[in-house]
């Protein structure tokens, strides 16, 4: 039986959790304490932010059309939510302080960049904004600078930022019970999912250790509840995590970036690589060139320890590779693989070109 309560919680000893539900406290003891409280997008501090400005969070919330928008931020959740307002024809900008989609290959990430750019997103590097006010017509004047230029002034309807996310450890009582935090405000915990004090667990984004994924969260805490009442043993394995940017060309990512690879073992990395042209692309005469993947293979034991993906549907191309690197594929297992033709996914099993080969890796035919 599972007890449901819709209140505000707080450790007030390492068994005990005090509940407020309608404001009326109620005291719970427990053998075991998991915390799961994950993270929530944070407005900067500047003026007129938080008076004017929205988040990924509340953008599916407004009760009237967005409009033209500026969305502050080049993480996959900016990128993410400028490529679906843009879908739904609404005129947007995207402003980039310094890297697009940090902690991801960059390679790709500007491939996914001038994709945006492509099909006409506005996107600014070297950005910032200064001060929003709202003018008498209930428009947004947002004072910005971009690519090292001097201020100007936009007038929009919306601003979103994606600026980051801080983890939801406030106001639980865990400093005082001896829960270690690190420096973000995250729970320190050990590759058991377990604190500083050793009946209390958490998962997911509040925690450290992995990336903040709903999938990776769910995981995590099958294994916890495996390992506390069925005898489990199984950890998480980082290494071959998927994730896929849902930006207009979705680009999807397993284990490590080539710049990870190059940095880690030198000299004993190859990157095989190329352009795909999906079918539906061939029949629109779309450009053959703009879809792309990789492949990051350790030279001396052939293992593939990074593949990333450009391409619509990279998220179903790429669940499956990952299935293929978490049991040890090697490049030749993929290259001795027939491919199912005319589909993306073949590409993964015909990529012969290397970087350092300097060979075009440019579509030339079916």
């Amino acid at each position: 039986k599972i007890e449901y309560l819709n209140g505000r919680a707080r450790l007030v000893a390492p068994f005990s959790v005090e509940c407020t539900v309608d404001g009326v406290p109620r005291q719970i003891t427990a053998r075991r304490i998991l915390i799961a409280t994950g993270g929530r997008p944070v407005l900067p501090q500047i003026p007129g932010a938080k008076e004017y400005g929205v988040t990924s969070d509340d953008i599916f919330r407004l009760e009237e059309d967005p409009g033209e928008t500026i969305v502050v931020g080049g993480s996959y959740v900016g990128l993410e939510c400028a490529g679906f307002l843009h879908g739904i024809g609404r005129k947007v900008s995207v402003l980039i302080r310094s890297q697009a989609l940090r902690g991801f290959d960059q390679d790709m990430a500007e491939r996914v960049v001038s994709h945006m750019r492509s099909i006409g997103v506005d996107v600014r590097r070297e950005a910032t904004v200064s001060q929003i006010v709202k003018d008498t017509s209930g428009r947004l004047r947002v004072t910005m600078s971009s690519d090292g230029g001097k201020d100007e002034e936009r007038v929009v309807d919306t601003i979103l930022f994606a600026t980051g996310r801080v983890p939801q450890s406030k106001g639980l009582g865990l400093e005082e019970c001896g829960v270690n935090l690190d420096s973000s405000g995250k729970i320190v915990v050990d590759s058991c999912d377990r604190t500083s004090v050793p009946n209390i667990y958490a998962i997911g984004d509040v925690a450290t250790g992995g990336p903040e994924l709903t999938p990776v969260a769910v995981k995590a805490g099958q294994l916890l509840a495996e390992r506390l009442y069925n005898k489990g043993t199984e950890i998480m394995s980082q290494q071959f995590i998927p994730t896929t940017v849902f930006t207009p060309l979705e680009y999807s990512s397993i284990g490590m970036t080539e710049s990870m690879a190059t940095q880690l073992y030198k000299d004993d990395v190859e990157v095989y690589h190329g352009h795909l042209s999906p079918l539906e692309w061939s029949l629109a005469y779309l450009d053959p060139n703009t879809c792309y993947s990789k492949m990051v293979v350790r030279k001396s034991t052939d293992a593939v320890i990074g593949f990333h993906l450009l391409a619509p549907n990279a998220g179903e191309i790429a669940q499956m590779a990952a299935v293929a690197m978490n049991c040890g594929a090697r490049k030749v297992d993929f290259d001795r693989t027939i491919g199912i033709h005319p589909t993306t996914a073949e590409g993964l099993t015909t990529l012969t070109i290397t970087k350092s080969s300097g060979d075009s890796p440019a579509k030339k035919g079916c």
